[in-house]
């Protein structure tokens, strides 16, 4: 088995389509189901506000990821809508996306007089981003469910919890992978073993592996763990990429 995560298909053109994290976990759960969905069965097998399951299922059916249908009843009133992920949505996509990906990580690599740490930058902003999204969302859902006592919301999330989150919608597949450091403090190691852009981080790491530390530095800093130190090692192990969250020493 080579050094590294295996491709992720799908996640980084949802990301490109401009959803959300918690429309982008829908969708997946979708495609995880291959069944038709109601917004009653979603929203139970998620703990969503069935305001909120409608607003997202909308989205995907607008940016053409999920198709919306009925199915006639014997019963009286208009039959539920019934959703569906289209099969290979997003692939094409994807392809294209990491295509030009790659192209720019070559055009940045060539002309960027310090290409790593210029990737690193452009990933920051974008984890910044991410989380701002991310903390949007989050409220939006909590504001719908204190409207319905029946609604669950994860409340206080820490920020390690936060990026193993939004890394799991990205696509990298984290898991906690355990570990503690010595004299640097204690250490929390992480297995990346996906991976949205695999060939383009494969050609030209130097660009596309700083680009997700940027990323993953940002957003930590927009959640409130500035004090974390990550360090990403590219093509650690066979299967994954490593990333520690060093926490400051006691």
């Amino acid at each position: 088995m080579p050094l590294g995560p295996v491709p992720e298909t799908g996640v980084s053109a949802d990301a490109a389509r401009g959803l959300t994290a918690p429309q982008a976990s829908m969708l997946s759960w979708l495609r995880e189901t291959g069944a038709d969905q109601t917004v009653a069965t979603a929203a139970t097998a998620r703990g969503l506000h069935r305001n909120t399951v409608r607003e997202h299922l909308d989205r995907l059916v607008e940016a053409g990821l999920v198709v919306r249908s009925t199915t006639p009843t014997a019963r009286r009133g208009r039959p539920a809508w019934r959703y569906r992920a289209r099969p290979d949505a997003g692939a094409t996509e994807l392809r294209a996306y990491a295509g030009l990906t790659r192209m720019l990580a070559r055009q940045l690599q060539r002309s960027a007089a310090d290409p790593g740490a210029q990737a690193e930058e452009i990933g920051r902003e974008w984890g910044r981003e991410l989380a701002q999204n991310a903390a949007a969302a989050a409220r939006n859902d909590t504001a719908v469910a204190a409207q319905d006592d029946s609604a669950v919301v994860a409340q206080g999330s820490g920020a390690r919890e936060q990026i193993l989150a939004q890394l799991a919608e990205l696509g990298f597949g984290p898991v906690d992978a355990g570990g503690c450091g010595a004299s640097e403090g204690p250490v929390t190691a992480v297995a990346l073993t996906r991976c949205p852009l695999l060939q383009a981080a494969r050609e030209c790491p130097e660009v596309i592996c700083r680009v997700h530390l940027g990323l993953i530095r940002g957003a930590l800093d927009s959640f409130g763990g500035a004090e974390l130190t990550p360090v990403l090692t590219p093509f650690a192990q066979p299967g994954s990429c490593t990333l520690h969250l060093n926490e400051p020493a006691s």
